[in-house]
């Protein structure tokens, strides 16, 4: 309740656009025209309710989104560090925490440059960077952490996890983009229900991604189980489950 009163309270305010920003009418900012038209179940029902506020606030206060992409940079380092260079639970738990705060302003900037008109290489060039640093730094710090303490075999399971993992990832990417570039028309009467569910993942009038996608993956492995305090059982149901996500990105 004092989230959705948040977001009420933010998304109704009144704001007076930035210089260089892309919207010209002044009242009550929509928010929403500005955020991706898929989102994860993840993002869409857990964060966004969160971080709506944070991008009108960031709007009114006249923020660059290349600020906000440095702090979830920094967020990014500080997993990497926590999760790397810590031996016991509290670094674990920073690890996660800092994780997920990476990702949370990962979902800021890009509305934020949207809605300034302040799109720019170098900030195209932080939102790569961010994301493989936040994923593969993760993996990787995790394998070291676990490795020094004598758990070779999930050495093992990292390498599965990131070749399925980065297979799915290239996959999917190529299938939205072609999906933009070639929109075949509709004949719903003819669609059995596995043909309607598949319509329904990828028809834009749906704001999330209605079946678990990468982000609900990465999740699981780099914020849930650390908080756990089982990020070595993590990295082995990531492994896991990385190839059924390639194969949901293949069908």
């Amino acid at each position: 309740m004092l989230v959705r009163v948040a977001v009420l309270r933010w998304t109704s305010r009144k704001i007076l656009p930035p210089p260089g920003n892309s919207f010209r009418e002044t009242g009550t900012m929509n928010v929403e025209k500005y955020l991706p038209k898929k989102r994860s179940l993840w993002t869409y029902f857990i964060l966004e309710p969160l971080y709506k506020p944070v991008i009108s606030f960031f709007v009114e206060a006249g923020w660059h989104p290349n600020t906000v992409s440095f702090i979830s940079l920094a967020f990014v380092v500080a997993s990497v560090a926590s999760f790397a260079l810590g031996e016991n639970y509290p670094s674990l738990f920073l690890g996660a925490i800092f994780f997920e705060l990476a990702y949370f302003f990962d979902c800021v900037d890009g509305p934020l440059a949207r809605a300034t008109g302040r799109l720019t290489r170098l900030g195209l060039g932080l939102e790569v960077a961010g994301d493989s640093l936040r994923n593969y730094g993760a993996l990787f710090a995790l394998t070291y952490r676990y490795v020094l303490s004598g758990q070779y075999w999930i050495f093992v399971f990292a390498i599965i996890f990131v070749t399925f993992y980065n297979g799915a990832m290239w996959v999917g990417y190529k299938r939205l983009i072609e999906k933009r570039d070639h929109k075949p028309e509709r004949h719903e009467e003819s669609l059995g229900f596995l043909g309607k569910v598949v319509q329904a993942f990828f028809d834009d009038s749906i704001p999330f991604w209605p079946l678990p996608i990468l982000i609900e993956l990465e999740t699981l492995v780099f914020f849930v189980f650390p908080l756990l305090n089982l990020g070595d059982l993590g990295v082995a149901v990531g492994a896991l489950l990385s190839p059924l996500f390639l194969i949901g990105a293949l069908i």
